[in-house]
């Protein structure tokens, strides 16, 4: 009598482990999506402000002559472990016999991140080669403006330097780019009345191009940069063409990447490294006066000897302010050399120009299919 209420409790504690077990079952359905939900944004947000601080901090470096160095994130692979486990047990005599029910849940995630080193032929495909025009000209059909893209990614165009020795180390001595700056606001004042258009025209073989450039090279198309007759701005063309020694009675010029040997009906762009994007935007972070006094970063001098201001050159472009406390309003934020580096969230104009950056950057990036990791770390 005794055993067979023992199997009776038995069974009935089995049937309850098995409503349990399906119970823990039934809730750990959705964990999949739930990890998703949980995680992927996490991810996403860790890997933008890594990157956006690991590019600050590179231009903080070059403003002190420091070494840059990049470590790409290549790869974030993700396990997530789900262990289910449950007990029953059954004992006693007679009217005395009880019984219980166990069980457990275990969740896990297993993250696996690839980095890779920025180096060798990556490094020169991304930092040491020219922006190319067709991309720049991209980025202006995109909607980025005339001016800033001209002033960031264009060393020359024609006669018209813009800056070069600022492309490099802090230069002893202003730099040239005055008439630069000119011919920057020109454009973009000019195609903000649609007075400007940027044409892509396929050539046929046996076509004869206007252009020494161009001519003989086995182009498949050329850029050309069309001027519009709108009355509103009759002189800021009038002055443009003026700047870049062009014709004043031609209203379409080609595009070429020669600004040394070029025609009155052509416009010569020379594009910037990434490298010296970067070191020309570097002149705009301003370290802190101790550093400035200790000869830490290069003063840069007019002819008369007095200090050279650099908001004049980089003004309304971009700025990367310094301070001894944390600040609270930073769109991205570094310490270096005891000192907060930051852009401040409310400076569209600097935040522009750092998205344009960044966007450089991964357009330079190329294929790395065949670049073998670094270091793989496994985090438990």
């Amino acid at each position: 009598m005794i055993g067979a209420l023992q199997i009776a409790c038995a069974r009935h504690l089995l049937r309850l482990a098995g409503v349990a077990l399906v119970l823990i079952l039934s809730s750990c359905t959705n964990v999949g999506a739930k990890a998703i939900r949980n995680t992927r944004f996490n991810y996403n947000s860790a890997v933008v402000d890594t990157r956006n601080e690991q590019l600050l901090t590179n231009l903080v470096r070059l403003r002190y002559r420091d070494t840059p160095y990049f470590i790409e994130v290549s790869s974030i692979a993700t396990q997530y472990v789900l262990g289910l486990g449950g007990s029953g047990s059954v004992g006693g005599i007679g009217d005395n016999t009880a019984g219980g029910v166990g069980g457990s849940v275990s969740y896990e995630e297993r993250p696996t991140i690839t980095y890779v080193p920025l180096q060798g032929e990556t490094f020169s495909r991304r930092l040491l080669a020219p922006v190319p025009m067709e991309v720049i000209v991209l980025l202006s059909n995109s909607g980025w403006r005339f001016d800033r893209l001209m002033r960031c990614c264009v060393q020359r165009i024609n006669d018209v330097w813009n800056a070069p020795t600022a492309a490099g180390p802090t230069p002893d001595l202003t730099p040239d780019f005055e008439r630069f700056m000119e011919m920057a606001r020109l454009l973009e004042e000019m195609r903000q009345f649609d007075a400007l258009e940027v044409r892509f025209r396929r050539v046929a073989p046996d076509e004869e191009v206007e252009t020494s450039a161009l001519r003989g090279q086995g182009h498949l198309f050329v850029m050309s940069l069309r001027f519009h007759d709108i009355p509103e701005v009759a002189e800021p063309s009038k002055r443009l063409k003026e700047i870049l020694g062009l014709r004043a009675d031609l209203d379409e010029f080609y595009l070429t990447n020669n600004p040394t040997d070029h025609s009155p009906r052509e416009i010569g762009i020379q594009p910037r490294a990434l490298i010296g994007v970067m070191n020309y935007l570097s002149q705009s972070v301003e370290p802190p006066k101790r550093d400035i006094d200790a000869g830490r970063v290069t003063v840069t001098r007019n002819r008369d000897g007095s200090e050279f201001d650099w908001p004049k050159l980089s003004k309304d472009l971009f700025r990367v302010a310094s301070s001894s406390k944390q600040p609270d309003n930073a769109f991205v934020r570094v310490q270096y050399r005891d000192t907060w580096f930051y852009i401040d969230d409310s400076d569209l104009s600097s935040k522009a120009t750092f998205n344009l950056l960044d966007q450089l950057f991964q357009l330079q990036s190329g294929n790395t299919g065949n670049v073998a990791p670094m270091l793989t770390l496994p985090i438990n």
